[in-house]
């Protein structure tokens, strides 16, 4: 899983934070060049408003890429809905990542599980070894909210797309 912390103070600071396996993929900067290099903790202390957004590897359901997107609130009063979409991203050789499927999903509540999560799906065409990801935005419903993404850590999976 990856998570990426996001806060709604006055000034709207955030983080990411996860693995650096996207490292291998030229197309996409190691996680840690995108922080604010504080920790999520101190984050929070320093925020009026913090959630985080999370998801799943993307992984095979039947002949299926699928992925699935969700938020947890941290300490948000007046954010308690929000609004999730997903995009699944196969890596091509040109160093491109491409969406070959998405989904969102609203209203959308705290915590995870089927209920509460946005999912999407692409149909595999054939079964070649590529790479995956995911995108994950949560939009919190009534706030204005920072513009970042969790991005799922690199998974390979006999599913190409194409």
């Amino acid at each position: 899983m990856f998570l990426t912390l996001s806060v709604l103070p006055a000034t709207a600071a955030s983080a990411d934070t996860g693995s650096a396996s996207e490292a291998a993929h030229p197309a996409v900067a190691p996680v840690s060049e995108r922080g604010s290099g504080l920790t999520a903790s101190e984050i929070v202390a320093q925020a009026g408003c913090a959630f985080i957004t999370d998801g799943d590897y993307v992984h095979k359901t039947g002949n299926d890429a699928t992925g699935h997107g969700w938020w947890v609130n941290v300490n948000c009063a007046s954010g308690t809905r929000a609004t999730v979409k997903i995009w699944l991203e196969e890596y091509f050789s040109d160093n491109s990542w491409r969406v070959k499927g998405s989904g969102s999903k609203s209203p959308v509540y705290s915590g995870g599980g089927s209920a509460n999560r946005a999912n999407a799906r692409a149909t595999c065409q054939n079964s070649g070894t590529v790479s995956w990801r995911s995108r994950i935005d949560v939009d919190l419903i009534g706030q204005v909210d920072s513009p970042e993404q969790a991005v799922t850590a690199v998974r390979e999976l006999a599913c190409a797309v194409n």
